[in-house]
């Protein structure tokens, strides 16, 4: 690995921002979809449950 490619994956990987609660960008990204995927499964299953009602 080069210098710049061992600052970059620090840059992704390692650095902690506290603007992204204490996360590297990777993780909060990771945390961010996670979540995301959550609410869109939860709102996938409230729809089929209320479309048995219509």
């Amino acid at each position: 690995m080069t210098c710049i490619d061992e600052y970059i994956d620090y840059y992704n990987n390692d650095r902690i921002k506290v603007k992204l609660k204490g996360l590297a960008p990777v993780e909060y990204r990771n945390q961010a979809l996670e979540t995301a995927l959550q609410k869109c499964l939860t709102l996938r299953g409230a729809l089929q449950v209320w479309a048995v009602f219509i």
